[in-house]
């Protein structure tokens, strides 16, 4: 998706409600483990799932 939309002006916004705490290093979610960090202009989070159990 990340090359398809290189082209074009648009923003990337990735739902990581169920990626952030349980899948890439540290928990950070597939957006850093894939290194988009610099491409996604916004991650939608959820603090019900694995941030609210973390604490």
């Amino acid at each position: 998706i990340d090359e398809m939309l290189k082209p074009f002006n648009v923003y990337l916004i990735v739902d990581e409600a169920h990626s952030v705490g349980a899948y890439g290093n540290k928990g950070k979610g597939i957006v850093c483990e894939l290194g988009l960090e610099h491409r996604v202009f916004a991650r939608i989070l959820t603090f019900n799932k694995a941030i609210a159990s973390s604490g």
